[in-house]
């Protein structure tokens, strides 16, 4: 998890976000892990958990920690039926 990813970016209109997900239902799925040097990314992890609770029962999201290559594997065979 670092900044020059943004994923925040999703978060940053929860307005905007939840009237999507009420036209077309969706869910949200992050993943990743912050090096224990890199405060910025654990703040940046602390702050989705917080969007991801004050936005509970608007629009479905998780967080998955420690996001390895095993982790990869399992999310990219369950999105992408060529990935298989």
């Amino acid at each position: 998890m670092t900044g020059y990813k943004r994923p925040h970016l999703l978060l940053d209109d929860p307005t905007r976000l939840t009237a999507m997900a009420h036209r077309q239902p969706f869910q949200v799925v992050f993943a990743g892990k912050a090096h224990p040097r890199d405060e910025g990314g654990k703040e940046l992890i602390a702050r989705l958990y917080g969007d991801i609770e004050r936005l509970r029962g608007a629009i479905p999201m998780a967080f998955l920690p420690d996001y390895d290559i095993a982790l990869a594997r399992k999310l990219v065979a369950g999105a992408d039926p060529g990935s298989r």
